[in-house]
């Protein structure tokens, strides 16, 4: 079923490539929060810019995201961007627990926020559905839902 609402969303909203869109996290050096790479090299396709296209669950169902782009730079670095600001970043590292939900558990941990966005809790599931299409779930039956498209690969 969460596949097939994935599909759903993926032929509704047909998103064109943003090209000239550029980096969020430039000013963050590799090493901010980890010295080494935080993910195995099946994960690595996790990192680059995400155009966010909708997000679902609870009572509520479908909904338009409250925030624009979801960047994921190499060594654990994100940052959420609305209205071209960044308005949240910190680190995301993977999370040991025995996974319940589709994708991989990971441990979301936000250094600065404007409290503006807060829809990431502190344990997600991420998965790759496709090379270009990202799915992120907070793992709970009736809990929030998140679908992005890439718009450029590893920054």
């Amino acid at each position: 079923m969460r596949r097939l609402i994935i599909v759903l969303l993926l032929v509704i909203f047909s998103c064109s490539k943003e090209e000239n869109i550029t980096s969020y996290l430039d000013s963050f050096a590799a090493n901010t929060y980890f010295e080494e790479e935080v993910f195995s090299d099946n994960y690595l396709g996790f990192y680059g810019l995400w155009k966010a296209l909708g997000s679902w669950g609870g009572w509520s169902g479908y909904s338009e995201p409250t925030f624009d782009f979801l960047e994921i730079k190499p060594y654990g670095i994100y940052g959420i961007i609305k209205n071209n600001i960044l308005v949240e970043y910190g680190n995301i590292s993977p999370n040991n627990i025995t996974p319940s939900f589709p994708g991989l558990p990971v441990i979301i941990n936000p250094q600065y926020s404007t409290g503006e966005i807060t829809v990431f809790r502190s344990n997600m599931y991420f998965e790759l559905v496709r090379p270009d299409t990202l799915s992120i779930a907070d793992g709970l039956i009736d809990g929030r839902q998140f679908i992005f498209s890439r718009i450029k690969n590893k920054t």
